[in-house]
C-alpha cells in the first residue's frame, strides 16, 4: 500500500470548497491549516491573505464532519520565537476540539522550524514533517516519509516532476503534497493542476488520507500499511 496526504494552509475558503467536492468525488480526504482568528473574522495580516474568505466555525465544522482534518497554523499566523507564540498554540489546540477529537497536528506558518508545540502529535517545519520535539530539516521522521511542496519556492517543480515522485514513491511510505490555495493565496495552483494532481494519485491506486489519520498509523500500527489496522 502507498499513501499520501494533501495538506492546506491558511484555511482559504473557496479552496476548501472546490477541494472537498473534490474528495467526495475521488474518495480522497486532506488536512487544512486554518489561521484560527482569520476563521474568527479578524483582518489577516498576510497580504497574500487579504481580501479573502477563511470561512467561519460552522463551515470548517462540515469540512471536518465530511472527514476532513481540521489543524492549526497557530491563533495569529505568527512566527515561531515570538511573544506568545507558545501561548497561541496551546490556545488553538483548544480551538480545534470544536472540531473532533485528538490526535491534533500542527503546521508552522512561514517555512520555519521550531519546537513542535505540545498536545501535537506531529509538526511541520519547512517542507520537513516530524514526530519529535524538535523538527529537524535535515533529519526526516521516519524516513519513509516524503515531503514535497510544489509551488513554495521561486522555482516551482514542474509537474512532470511531481508526477515522477508520485509515481516513484515504494509500498509503505507515505507522499505529503505540501500546498495553500486553488487559484487563491500564496503560491496557488490553477484548478487544472489541482484536478490533474488529485486524479493521477487516484490513478495511480494511492490512499490519499489526513495527516493525523496516516501519523497515527504508522506510530501505532508499524510501516507495513498493508496489515494496519488503522488504514
Amino acid at each position: 500500500m502507498r499513501v499520501a496526504s494533501i495538506t492546506f494552509d491558511d484555511g482559504l475558503w473557496e479552496t476548501a470548497k472546490l477541494a472537498v467536492t473534490t474528495g467526495q468525488v475521488l474518495r480522497q480526504r486532506y488536512s487544512f491549516y486554518p489561521v484560527a482568528e482569520w476563521v474568527n473574522g479578524q483582518t489577516p495580516t498576510d497580504h497574500y491573505n487579504l481580501g479573502l474568505s477563511h470561512g467561519d466555525v460552522e463551515g470548517w465544522k462540515m469540512v471536518a464532519a465530511a472527514g476532513h482534518e481540521v489543524g492549526s497554523h497557530t491563533m495569529t499566523h505568527c512566527r515561531s520565537g515570538t511573544p506568545g507564540f507558545r501561548d497561541g498554540c496551546s490556545r488553538s489546540l483548544e480551538w480545534l476540539r470544536q472540531f473532533g477529537p485528538a490526535p491534533y497536528t500542527f503546521a508552522f506558518p512561514y517555512d520555519v522550524l521550531g519546537p513542535k508545540p505540545d498536545g501535537f502529535i506531529v509538526a511541520r517545519g519547512g517542507e520537513q514533517w516530524g514526530y519529535e520535539p524538535y523538527i529537524d530539516l535535515t533529519k526526516p521522521i521516519p524516513d519513509v516519509v516524503h515531503s514535497i511542496n510544489p509551488v513554495w519556492s521561486g522555482e516551482p517543480i514542474p509537474f512532470d516532476g511531481v508526477f515522477e515522485i508520485i509515481k516513484n514513491i515504494p509500498a509503505d511510505h507515505w507522499l505529503i503534497i505540501n500546498l495553500h490555495g486553488v487559484e487563491e493565496g500564496w503560491g496557488p495552483l490553477t484548478k487544472q493542476d489541482f484536478f490533474s494532481l488529485t486524479h493521477y494519485l487516484s490513478a495511480c491506486g494511492i490512499l490519499v488520507r489526513p495527516v493525523r489519520e496516516i501519523a497515527n498509523a504508522f506510530r501505532t500500527g508499524g510501516h507495513d500499511l498493508q496489515q494496519n489496522p488503522l488504514l
